[in-house]
């Protein structure tokens, strides 16, 4: 039998992902890691906004920065059902 197992990818938008997404046993756990990125990146001078949905409709955040002189891409954060 499979467990569910789910994964947190961290990425600026339009772009591959920076490393190997973690993994989780959980979705709390995965949701709990999500919401730690988001809050070193708001330590950082983002503004996460954490009401948005990853493409398998679960937890996302889009962080932001708007105190830069070029516009920012910023940060997405998703957690997805880990289908391997």
């Amino acid at each position: 039998m499979d467990t569910e197992r789910f994964i947190v990818i961290e990425s600026t938008p339009g772009y591959m992902p920076d490393s190997e997404p973690a993994e989780f046993d959980t979705y709390a756990d995965a949701v709990d890691y999500a919401n730690q990125l988001a809050d070193e990146l708001e330590e950082q001078g983002y503004t996460a906004d954490r009401s948005w949905a990853s493409s398998g409709n679960y937890y996302a955040i889009k962080a932001t920065r708007a105190d830069t002189v070029a516009p920012d891409l910023g940060r997405f954060i998703a957690v997805e059902r880990d289908e391997a």
